[in-house]
Order: structure tokens, then sequence, then C-alpha cells
């Protein structure tokens, strides 16, 4: 009989529960090779259920092995049906249990390379480039010491290359720069309010104090102007038109449209 590594042996129970849950994986496998997705998920997901309680965590490493294999193959399934979130929630789930058994670095199976590198490609689909890369490092370094063993070393390095360029352009379209020519900027204020409309992407200042009010409190003026800048434009067009008052109330900490 199967022992743990404490010496005791697997229950009657557990081995009963080990062998219908490798049984249930067999027939997962021969549902993912025939494209049936949804049948293979759902025999990976009641295998799992048959694997003795805290399998994830077992000190006996064919049950930890057996626990690992499943799932691996859940987030593999996921990845294939383009389950994003749940495809990278699986693979942490299992690269996270790894590591609360001393397994040391994540990677150090060829389950968790697996997952490993689901996730990343389940990341860089939903736009999640830092996290992305990192995973895809992850199975790169440990390429160079067991092989390629999960993915060739090329594409490793071409998904490197491509989620680093695609890091670089976000960057790039996140960066101010300064306009010019007319319309390019608005009167100088400070303490005024400003924000983003989140549906139309146009951005919106409104208000503020000029320079003179906060040097001379109730000498200058305190602005109740709005102005716009629409997604791809070049300069600031005026929506509400107020003439400078320094009856007006100064600005709020955000802007309404």
């Amino acid at each position: 009989r199967a022992t743990r590594r404490d010496g005791d042996p697997l229950t009657r129970a557990q081995e009963e529960g080990m062998h219908a849950g490798l049984t249930l994986k067999t027939e997962g496998i021969a549902a993912f090779k025939a494209a049936r997705y949804d049948d293979a998920l759902q025999l990976f997901t009641r295998a799992l259920a048959h694997l003795p309680e805290g399998a994830a965590r077992s000190e006996d490493a064919g049950v930890l092995t057996g626990w690992q294999n499943v799932q691996s193959n859940i987030v593999t399934t996921l990845t294939k049906m383009e389950r994003w979130a749940e495809a990278a929630a699986a693979a942490t789930a299992m690269v996270g249990s790894s590591m609360l058994t001393g397994a040391g670095l994540p990677g150090r199976t060829l389950y968790e390379r697996r997952c490993i590198w689901a996730r990343a490609r389940a990341r860089e689909k939903m736009g999640q480039l830092d996290e992305a890369l990192y995973d895809i490092s992850v199975v790169y370094r440990a390429a160079q010491f067991v092989g390629a063993d999960v993915v060739p070393v090329a594409e490793l390095a071409a998904a490197m290359e491509r989620v680093s360029a695609a890091l670089a352009a976000a960057e790039e379209e996140m960066r101010w720069v300064r306009l010019t020519g007319p319309g390019a900027d608005i009167p100088p204020r400070f303490f005024h309010a400003a924000a983003v409309d989140p549906d139309s992407g146009c951005m919106y200042v409104h208000g503020g104090e000029t320079e003179s009010a906060i040097r001379c409190p109730g000498l200058g003026d305190y602005l109740g102007d709005l102005w716009v800048m629409r997604p791809g434009g070049s300069s600031w067009t005026q929506v509400v038109p107020v003439p400078p008052s320094s009856s007006a109330s100064s600005s709020s900490s955000s802007a309404t449209s």
C-alpha cells in the first residue's frame, strides 16, 4: 500500500479516491485530445474532488504529484477555452500551494512550469504585462537548468520580446506631451479641478485661482470657466465661458460633466 512521507499508510478510502481520480483524469485527457474542452474541464474538476483531502499540501509525493498533474490539466484546458481570468487564478492556486510545501522558488516541477507558462499567456491576454513578463522569465530561467520541457526556448525568448515591446508602447502612451500651437494652453491657474470622463475620454479642467488671487487674496481672480480636451485633440475648447470675477467661488477638488 502507498505510504505518506511520515510512514503512515494511506487509508483504503484515500487509495480508492486516488484510483477514481486518476481514472477521471485519463477520461479528461481523452476529452481534451478530442477538443471536447467543456467535458475535459468537468472531468478534471471531478478528479480533483476524488483526491485525498489536503492533497495540495500532502507530504505523500504520489498524492501531491497527482494533484499538481490534474490541476495543471485544468489550467491548460481553461487556457484553451480562452477563459483567461479563471486560468490565471487556477495557476496561482497551484503554484501558491506548492510554495506552502517548501518546494522553494516557483517552477521547480514540470507541472508548476506548465501552469506558470499558461498564466503568462493569460496575463498577457488580460493586459497584465508586468506580471506576464515575470512568469515568462521564471519559465525561461528554469529552461536553462532543466531544459525546455514546457515550450521551446526560442518561443520563450519571442514572448519576452513581445511583452517587453508591449510594455514600452504602453509606457509611451501614458507619457505627457507638451502641446503647441493655437489653443494648446489655457489661462494659467492654481488649485483648479481636473477630471477625465471614462466614457468619452475627454479631460476637463474647471475653475481655479489666478496668481494674483493667491498673492493678494480678495484682489485677484477666482476662475469659473470650464475647458475640455477631447481624445486625439491638440487644443483646449472652452465649454462654459464665464468672465473672471473676484466674487466667483474658488475651485473644487474635482470636475463634473
